[in-house]
């Protein structure tokens, strides 16, 4: 380290002298001459805390959190002051001596550790002739950018990919390549369904699921104590006594993998118990939609008339008595009564008698499979323990504070959709305190933007947005029902395979071995 330190000479501007030891910097940390913000956007995210940086002689002395946002919410703490640990020591790794600062090339078998220092010039000119060759004898596409988000932050991601794209190479999909991506949220909602962090402040009872908060949200983790200073419970679900289960009320060692089964047998507790709320089930799910028995499709328009729209699904009215359209623009019944337990037949137009049920049936069907003491077979956790936090969740406002870890699993999808269908079940989203949260980006209106720019600028931004404009109203003419939400999902449906984006499933199936490895025993 003071040899580090002796490299690093003050700026003749400064006048100041050259810093021999840790100490002397340590001494020298409280009389910085200058202090200006930072931030750090590299694999941080959605914090992007705002620091003070205190400089002395051209050099960071030490880093602090220091957030002077604005209070959001009356009576709700405010977000101040962000910050981690990993932020405040950013300053550090300017000076580390692992920080790599010249091109370097191997000059070793693999794994040798042997490198020799090269120029820049030599380095950019190595790594154009080999896109040069790649175009030249295989085709554009054979140059592969691996995203991540650790290549200087979303504002550097974009020129990458677009640098990429204008070769005609294919940039892999971030969230497939890092397994961020939780598809089951998607599934069910079409949409990363979350909150602001603040939110938890108005739950009564948080569900630490697939998440380490205490050492990956530590900005907000605030919140959560906050919650339950003024009476929240707190539980965490993990198959290790995390830091955060330490500091929780009570702590479920679910069985890794084993998640979806917890989550389905509390749905059954809840369903047998007659703890669901109906009013909620019947508005805000799919689950009085008919199916049809025979083939296990949800009933629709095409089915009764040609040419009709397979979008367009039924119930069954309890006060008419007859099967309706359910409405596609709106959440609103209006007068109509969907059952969520009745059997009846309809004729289709090529007079095929059918039986069809709600999904309601088939789901309280399923679940037969799922009751606690099977459940806990699979997952670990004891039967009365599944049944006192199912109707703790049934009574009280629920979070789920959902981490990236399901969606590293093969069947993640599955373990979200059962904690969904809790929340489904007992009322707990689209109000203060509830729902599943993950975190949320917004690429049409964010750093998206900057890949379709063809120029700098705030003119240029707002032809984008007035382009984006149009082909949204496009979308809902198309579709009058169409919210403009829904408009930007069917937008990025039909543009996905114009771009130079690719899912990695197919590089790691064909180039790195999960052809041959993928099924092997």
């Amino acid at each position: 380290m003071t040899t580090e330190l002796r490299s690093l000479q003050p700026t003749a501007e400064t006048g100041g002298g050259t810093y021999t030891s840790v100490e002397d910097v340590y001494r020298q940390r409280w009389q910085w001459d200058n202090v200006v913000w930072g931030t750090h956007c590299v694999d941080c995210y959605p914090g992007n805390c705002p620091y003070r940086v205190y400089i002395k002689d051209g050099l960071v002395l030490h880093e602090e959190q220091t957030a002077t946002y604005n209070v959001i919410e009356k009576g709700v703490p405010d977000m101040n002051p962000m910050g981690c640990q990993k932020g405040a020591m950013w300053g550090q790794m300017l000076y580390a001596k692992e920080r790599i600062l010249y091109p370097m090339k191997r000059v070793g078998e693999r794994g040798s550790g042997r490198w020799k220092r090269i120029s820049w010039d030599d380095a950019l000119d190595e790594v154009a002739d080999a896109v040069i060759d790649a175009i030249q004898e295989v085709g554009p596409e054979s140059i592969i950018h691996e995203v991540t988000g650790a290549q200087g932050g979303p504002m550097a991601l974009i020129p990458c990919i677009r640098f990429i794209g204008r070769l005609g190479g294919l940039s892999m999909d971030l969230d497939g390549v890092v397994g961020d991506l939780p598809m089951g949220l998607y599934e069910v909602f079409g949409k990363i369904f979350a909150s602001t962090m603040d939110d938890w402040f108005h739950s009564e009872l948080l569900l630490i699921w697939h998440m380490n908060p205490a050492y990956t949200r530590i900005p907000h983790y605030h919140f959560i104590s906050e919650a339950r200073y003024k009476g929240a419970e707190v539980v965490t679900i993990a198959p290790d006594f995390s830091p955060s289960a330490v500091h929780a009320d009570q702590f479920l060692p679910v069985r890794p993998g084993t998640d979806a089964a917890l989550a389905l047998a509390m749905c059954k507790t809840i369903i047998d118990e007659g703890l669901h709320d109906t009013a909620f089930v019947k508005e805000q799910t799919d689950l009085p939609l008919l199916v049809r028995l025979d083939n296990h499709h949800f009933l629709n328009q095409s089915d009764f008339q040609e040419g009709g729209r397979q979008d367009q699904f039924y119930f069954f009215d309890e006060k008419s008595g007859s099967v309706v359209e359910a409405p596609r623009g709106t959440l609103d019944l209006g007068d109509v009564d969907p059952s969520l337990d009745t059997r009846h037949r309809v004729r289709l137009a090529d007079g095929k008698d059918v039986e069809v049920v709600p999904v309601f049936v088939l789901m309280r069907q399923r679940l037969e499979e799922y009751t606690p003491e099977k459940a806990s077979e699979i997952c670990g956790i004891h039967p009365e323990a599944m049944r006192s936090l199912a109707r703790k969740v049934a009574r009280l406002k629920t979070n789920i504070l959902l981490g990236f870890n399901s969606a590293k699993y093969y069947h993640g999808d599955l373990m979200e959709r059962a904690m969904i269908l809790l929340l489904a079940l007992t009322n707990n989203w689209g109000r203060k305190g509830t729902g599943i949260r993950i975190w949320s980006i917004g690429p049409m209106d964010g750093i998206g933007i900057f890949g379709i720019k063809q120029r700098p600028g705030a003119e240029a931004t707002i032809e984008v947005l007035d382009m984006l404009d149009r082909f949204m109203e496009t979308m809902q003419t198309e579709d009058p029902a169409r919210t403009r939400e829904q408009a930007a999902v069917e937008l990025q449906y039909r543009t996905a395979g114009m771009d130079n984006t690719t899912p990695p499933a197919f590089f790691w199936y064909y180039h790195c071995g999960h052809k041959e490895n993928w099924n092997r025993r």
